[in-house]
């Protein structure tokens, strides 16, 4: 490492040894993770943000605020991933490695 390198590692160290800021620092990370994952979601399909909204019957606005947005509904998740051809999966990971299934698919209800 250089001189500047080592300076700077040795405050991220300072600045993380303090039980708040390091709380602060996982709580950034936490909410960072979705953001990262829904941007993804178009991406893995080549579209730009426009080309997305077009496909989604939404605002190029719309789809980056989304994609920014720290807390965002299962609902607009679902309807990413179904703009981009995509079925959402989510499962919970438990202690000892069990996955759980969190969504069931949808019953249809057949018309009379």
């Amino acid at each position: 490492m250089t001189e500047g390198s080592e300076d700077f590692q040795s405050e991220i160290d300072a600045a993380l040894a303090d039980p708040v800021r390091r709380a602060r620092v996982e709580e950034f990370g936490r909410q960072i993770d979705p953001i990262l994952a829904l941007s993804a979601i178009r991406e893995a399909v080549g579209m730009t943000q426009e080309d997305f909204a077009a496909a989604g019957m939404m605002s190029q606005e719309n789809v980056s605020r989304i994609e920014r947005a720290t807390d965002v509904k299962l609902s607009t998740i679902q309807r990413l991933a179904k703009t981009a051809g995509a079925q959402l999966e989510l499962i919970a990971v438990m202690p000892g490695g069990k996955r759980v299934p969190l969504l069931r698919p949808a019953k249809h209800v057949e018309a009379t």
